[in-house]
């Protein structure tokens, strides 16, 4: 037996199909949107797709947690200075999940405005220099400022070991993917929590006497700028905004191969329409700021398209300089020039100072860099000097979870979300809805042969068809018996295991007769090619993105390759006119259970086998130290495909050979 040589043994181009499908899809979902925007003539027409556009996005984030609990703050300590003081502070966003902050005072101040600072993704988070910078320069021209850590950073570091002291898992976007893919398997987005937190210091804000409440910003970059854009399009307490290093447009984003991180993959994001001058526009006529590096990963074409699109609505609301762009110079960072930008901008919104001249970087040209004609004036800035992190720790050993043992996660929260809020399971038509999708078009089976021979006892034959218009699948029909009922088998290897596992694959054949070895879009003989530079099933790599950026469709990959099975079913049905059996292992199990349920509304199944089936995908959910394939994430996965149910329905019919559990682990 020979499996399959590159390019489906030189009859098809497959390597990137699988991309290409997807992004054709978001193309159209993106071209959708702009002829809706198109039709925008009038404040009305923006403001009831606005409203829209809000509920969706708190649709796609499974709603936020409840707020309204008491922040119990804690000031733990104080660094007082000549200019500002700096407060630590501790406070609970939900009970026992505590926010670290650092609060910046001004000297005397009283009814002050306000910013929130939401880091980025640095390990030191509130600490890390450039964000103390823009912190020390905002409370230096009079602003109260809130340093917030994010979850996963900081000292709020979810999976430190308290033996070792060290992480089980890596902090930030890793710790964020970690658990990121709980929360989707249970119908959430890990960014409710960042929203929430960011929520809760807002009200932590105006608690203070020293604040304006009605003076409120909020501003950070990279990770802090998805905050910043979430809070403007969750919170309408927010005054001025100056998101920055973060707003592109998705359709470039979808240019290069990068991957976002949990937080940043809205399900539903591009067939819903929910594009990144939506987020700058969420809080319009009110002042923003966008900031960008010219050379940032997050494409300075997109934010120039988003900017473009965010001064159009300004103008529907005759206030066009409520909204500017300011382009630095370099690569992704808060630059100089941001920062000294957004003072101004905070500086001109909320304190009135009119005395600036603003012109000069209000409405730059499209490749036009104000850092040129501001060198000057940023040599003459005043030197800001940064502590070290351990001076503003908020705790003694640096981690909330070793300090406050009892302290809740984001796998605790959302563990108990799952269980408080667990729906019936979904119905047969809602994962029959689920595999076929909006833009699923089943192709006419014509499979083509173009290879066969004999290996001893077992002849061989390889074919491929397509499933979709532009998805070819390949398969390799393994016989010992050709009057046996035949099976369709899912392995990891897919095809290349006639070369990988040969042993395997003959025993299987003499035991089962007749072998219909079947290659899932992307895997075996139809591999996808790698889109960047991570290994394929890494966090970032290939299978992530790819799979986010169908969450971003309202799909998944997940769906995509059960409906490959259900197209394999069929195909082996009309080439034996025998009802076929379903053989998988490993992760391909749950996709084969699935296919085979839906198939079997209108077709029969014989038989199914499986070898480490999942048990469950609560099973996931509930363990901290999780399998992390995102091979199986799917938006509210564990409610729409209930193993126990679904194997019920076929009764005698399975045979579980053996079962895997949340860990991956074989049991």
């Amino acid at each position: 037996m020979r499996p399959f040589a590159p390019y489906v043994d030189g009859y098809w181009d497959v390597e990137n199909q699988v991309n290409e499908h997807i992004k054709g899809l978001c193309r159209q979902a993106a071209q959708q949107e702009a002829e809706e925007k198109a039709l925008i003539r009038t404040v009305t027409d923006f403001e009831k797709r606005r409203s829209r556009i809000k509920q969706t996005f708190l649709k796609a984030l499974g709603g936020l947690p409840p707020s309204g609990t008491p922040l119990n703050p804690q000031v733990v300590g104080t660094i007082p200075g000549q200019d500002y003081s700096i407060e630590k502070i501790i406070f609970e966003s939900l009970p026992r999940f505590y926010v670290t902050a650092n609060l910046y005072v001004p000297t005397g101040a009283e009814s002050a405005p306000a910013v929130v600072f939401l880091c980025g993704h640095s390990k030191e988070a509130k600490a890390y220099p450039v964000y103390q910078k823009v912190c020390i320069a905002l409370a230096k021209a009079g602003f109260v400022v809130l340093a917030v850590d994010p979850l996963g950073q900081g000292e709020r570091m979810s999976y430190v070991n308290p033996k070792t002291g060290k992480l089980d898992v890596e902090w930030g976007t890793y710790e964020h993917s970690h658990a990121g893919l709980q929360c989707t398997l249970a119908g959430f987005n890990i960014a409710r929590f960042f929203i929430h937190d960011a929520m809760r210091a807002v009200d932590y804000l105006i608690s203070r006497p020293e604040v304006d409440p009605d003076s409120i910003g909020v501003t950070g970059n990279s990770g802090g700028g998805t905050q910043t854009s979430y809070l403007m399009m969750a919170d309408d307490r927010i005054k001025v905004a100056v998101p920055c290093t973060y707003i592109t447009s998705r359709e470039h984003y979808l240019l290069t191969g990068q991957a976002h991180d949990a937080e940043q993959n809205l399900y539903g994001a591009f067939s819903q329409g929910i594009n990144y001058d939506d987020l700058l526009t969420s809080i319009a006529p009110r002042p923003v700021q966008l900031g960008a590096v010219a050379s940032d990963f997050f494409t300075i074409e997109g934010a120039l398209q988003s900017a473009q699109r965010a001064k159009e609505v300004y103008q529907l609301y005759n206030q066009p300089d409520n909204f500017r762009i300011v382009v630095a110079s370099g690569v992704h960072q808060y630059a100089d020039l941001l920062r000294i930008e957004a003072v101004r901008w905070f500086q001109y919104h909320l304190q009135g100072v009119k005395e600036m001249e603003l012109l000069d970087t209000c409405n730059p040209g499209p490749l036009e860099n104000p850092e040129m004609a501001r060198k000057d004036y940023i040599k003459k800035q005043e030197p800001l000097s940064t502590l070290p992190e351990e001076t503003l720790r908020c705790t003694a050993s640096g981690q909330v979870s070793l300090d406050i043992p009892d302290s809740r996660t984001v796998f605790d929260l959302n563990l108990a979300n799952w269980r408080q809020n667990s729906r019936k399971p979904a119905s047969l038509v809602e994962l029959d809805k689920a595999i076929h999708g909006n833009n699923r078009q089943a192709q006419p089976i014509w499979a083509r042969v173009i290879d066969h021979g004999k290996d001893r006892d077992l002849s061989w034959e390889k074919v491929f068809f397509f499933t979709e218009p532009d998805i070819a699948v390949t398969g390799i029909w393994i016989t010992a018996d050709p009057k046996a009922r035949p099976w369709v088998v899912l392995l990891d290897e897919g095809t290349d295991a006639v070369q990988k596992r040969p042993d395997f694959i003959k025993e299987l054949a003499q035991d089962k007769g007749r072998l219909f070895l079947f290659d899932v879009r992307g895997m075996g003989a139809v591999k996808q090619r790698p889109v960047n530079k991570y290994r394929p099933q890494a966090i970032y790599g290939t299978e992530f993105v790819l799979n986010y950026n169908s969450i971003m469709l309202e799909d998944s990959l997940v769906w995509m390759r059960a409906f490959d099975i259900t197209r394999a079913l069929a195909y082996v049905q009309g080439a034996t006119e025998m009802d076929p059996s379903l053989y998988a292992e490993g992760w391909l199990g749950v996709l084969g259970l699935a296919a085979a349920a839906v198939w079997c509304q209108e077709n029969t199944v014989s038989h199914l086998e499986f070898h480490r089936l999942l048990q469950d995908f609560g099973a996931i959910i509930e363990e901290r130290f999780h399998m992390g394939d995102h091979r199986l994430e799917a938006f509210d996965l564990a409610r729409l495909l209930n193993i126990e149910d679904l194997l019920a329905s076929f009764q005698d019919r399975a045979k579980i050979h053996s079962w895997m559990d949340g860990r991956g682990k074989e049991v």
